[in-house]
């Protein structure tokens, strides 16, 4: 906020009143100086005849390197199966996740700030498809010479299988005020820590708690462990990583504000988030009604192991440290499904 006074001369003079100002926040107090246009004599802008110029170009970089592998069986004997695995990683300065088609940039004439890995890039991928026909029935290991009757009722059963495997999205930690850029430009502007980046690390995974699953070990939020620990989810403090640019630091905080006119020191997205498991499986019988007719019974389960897949829904706020929703976890893939189904083909 600026504090309008008089000279003896009559001349108005803006006095700047640190007290109002948002800690830290120097580009915003520059955005509300030039935006209400009290700059006076000082040059605010290269060109006082700009008060917000944007240049939008197709310039941005991307690098995509990988091993990808794969090992195939063609159907024989009953079975089959696919499987493939990616070793991958992505880096840009423009990850291609907004929405409208531009990205800002923490600063806009400095691109080798932006590079880094994307948001999109998943390091580890394996996924592996499968058909299994089990060995009972007419030509089989067993009850080979069935027919008729026992054919039908022995014979036909298959089990399929489809199985995913990969690393987690990945997570950085941001303190997206107006100290460097504008508040927009700011939204990948790293957080400041104490730590190494191999400690950050040990403290992501999925911590369940009473009151709630967090990605973050929460001994390193601003929460009351005890009441943590007792299920008194009502009071448990700010849950934030960081309370604001010059506040004490409680106890255990590992993350901080960015000071005024810096950028933050971490790396962006250098932690992987929850990794992704899932298998779907299904059984199915044929049996046969006539030469070319047959009739099919499935049994299809999706998520068979009933596993936890969580999702980093909100990631901004997910991933900001002044965010009270720092580090929890809310959503989730879908649970087991199973369903039933009949078939007749011909």
């Amino acid at each position: 906020m600026l504090d309008r006074r008089f000279d003896e001369r009559g001349a108005i003079r803006w006095a700047l009143r640190l007290d109002d100002l948002p800690k830290g926040e120097t580009f915003t107090l520059r955005r509300s100086i030039t935006g209400n246009f009290l700059t006076g004599t000082v040059p605010f802008q290269a060109n006082p005849n700009i008060g917000l110029g944007l240049l939008l170009s197709n310039s941005a970089r991307y690098n995509y390197n990988a091993l990808q592998m794969e090992l195939r069986r063609r159907f024989a004997n009953g079975l089959y199966f696919q499987a493939n695995y990616t070793y991958g990683k992505t880096l840009s300065n423009a990850p291609g996740t907004d929405q409208r088609r531009f990205e800002f940039q923490v600063h806009p004439t400095r691109d080798e700030i932006e590079y880094s890995r994307t948001q999109t890039d998943t390091a580890h991928v394996f996924n592996m498809n499968a058909i299994y026909e089990l060995p009972f029935g007419k030509g089989k290991h067993f009850f080979s010479n069935a027919n008729g009757w026992l054919e039908r009722v022995v014979g036909g059963f298959q089990v399929n299988t489809i199985m995913s495997l990969q690393t987690g999205a990945p997570i950085g930690f941001f303190d997206p005020r107006g100290t460097f850029a504008s508040t927009a430009r700011s939204a990948r502007n790293t957080a400041n820590s104490s730590l190494t980046k191999d400690q950050i690390k040990d403290l992501v995974g999925v911590f369940r708690t009473p009151c709630g699953i967090f990605m973050i070990n929460p001994a390193v939020l601003n929460i009351n462990q005890a009441n943590l620990a007792a299920g008194n989810c009502s009071a448990l403090g700010s849950g934030r990583g960081a309370e604001g640019f010059g506040s004490t630091p409680f106890a255990g905080q590992v993350f901080f504000n960015v000071p005024p006119g810096e950028l933050g020191q971490l790396e962006r997205f250098f932690v992987n988030g929850p990794m992704y498991f899932n298998i779907d499986a299904s059984l199915l019988k044929n049996i046969p009604i006539k030469e070319n007719v047959r009739f099919q019974i499935r049994v299809e389960a999706f998520n068979v192991l009933n596993r936890a897949n969580f999702a980093l829904t909100g990631a901004q706020q997910l991933q900001n440290i002044n965010a009270t929703t720092f580090g929890r976890i809310t959503t989730a893939f879908a649970p087991r499904v199973v369903q039933f189904a009949g078939r007749l083909e011909f």
